[in-house]
């Protein structure tokens, strides 16, 4: 929970369903306080991350091909999917980023829930990528090829790979026993190094509770790298308070504001209510200055003045 200020309230849950959402959101009926914020971090297997690579393909174009494989991944049809994507470069004719694709039905329960319960929400986006989003505040100025495995949730690995910061692989590796986790992540690095023309690792970093870690390490570093640091470097609840990440995905950036587009209304709107102000203050001045000058020459102009003007007026009439 992050206090915004005194009349509103950031929350942030990680939830894995529809049920752990209504429990994870406090009864806020009599607590005080006008606004509540919700950011969310959802890790549910019908929400697809994936790291996109288009050749020759124009920026109105790059919706429809994803939606196309949100079509596959999904085995929806394109009117019932949910898409938001973000490019990270384009280098020679090659588009580089990855999307988030989910049916529109779950986002629509999602938002349901959090509605009845009295709150705004501000951000709703993958586990996966909140928790990268963690690790790479800590390592943004890390350079050469690193990646990160982490183990924050149970039987699931989130596996990313980056190259000076950007993000170049990302996958989600569910697996049912720890005699399978070591087969997954040596796997898994196969597969990053034959995508790209690096074949080698700089850092190999582990996050969480890793099964049979000693043994898993001795591998890692005898196949793929000898610097292999293991700890807990992601923090999902610090990354959704977070305004600026790495990642800007965001599944309901196109039905609400973010807490960075928020914030920068409500400067403009402080701004205007204090040229507003100004602008007031200003006329009223102007409008005493105006009555002071309407009393000072109704001082020096008497009634008999003008009986005297309007006689003098009316004698010229009566000569011409």
């Amino acid at each position: 929970m992050n206090i915004l200020n005194k009349k509103s309230t950031l929350h942030t849950a990680q939830v894995s369903s529809i049920e752990e959402l209504g429990a994870a959101l406090p009864d806020i009926s009599n607590n005080g306080v006008l606004t509540h914020f919700v950011a969310l971090a959802v890790n549910n297997s019908e929400i697809s991350v994936c790291p996109f690579q288009l050749d020759k393909v124009g920026k109105k174009e790059i919706k429809n091909r994803l939606i196309g494989e949100a079509v596959e991944s999904l085995s929806l049809p394109a009117d019932a999917i949910g898409l938001d994507y973000q490019v990270f470069d384009s280098v020679e004719g090659q588009t580089r980023g990855v999307y988030v694709c989910y049916p529109k039905k779950l986002l629509k329960n999602y938002l349901s829930t959090v509605d009845r319960s009295g709150y705004i929400p501000v951000k709703i986006v993958p586990s996966i990528l909140a928790g990268i989003d963690s690790f790479l505040d800590q390592y943004k100025n890390e350079k050469g090829r690193f990646c990160l495995f982490d183990f924050s949730k149970d039987n699931m690995i989130y596996f990313a790979v980056f190259s000076n910061g950007s993000c170049d692989y990302l996958r989600e590796i569910p697996y049912e026993g720890e005699d399978e986790v070591e087969h997954e992540v040596v796997q898994s690095l196969r597969s990053a190094c034959a995508i790209s023309s690096i074949k080698k690792f700089d850092h190999i970093y582990f996050s969480g509770s890793v099964p049979n870690k000693d043994h898993l390490f001795a591998r890692v570093k005898k196949l793929f790298c000898e610097d292999v640091t293991h700890g807990y470097f992601t923090n999902v609840e610090a990354s959704l308070r977070r305004v600026d990440n790495l990642f800007a995905i965001n599944l309901i950036h196109k039905k609400t504001f973010s807490l960075k587009e928020r914030k920068m209304i409500q400067k403009v709107l402080y701004g205007s209510l204090a040229l507003c102000l100004m602008i007031v203050l200003v006329s009223t001045i102007n409008i005493f200055i105006t009555q002071g000058e309407i009393k000072r020459l109704e001082s020096k102009n008497t009634t008999s003045d003008y009986n005297y003007a309007l006689d003098l007026q009316k004698r010229l009439k009566e000569l011409e």
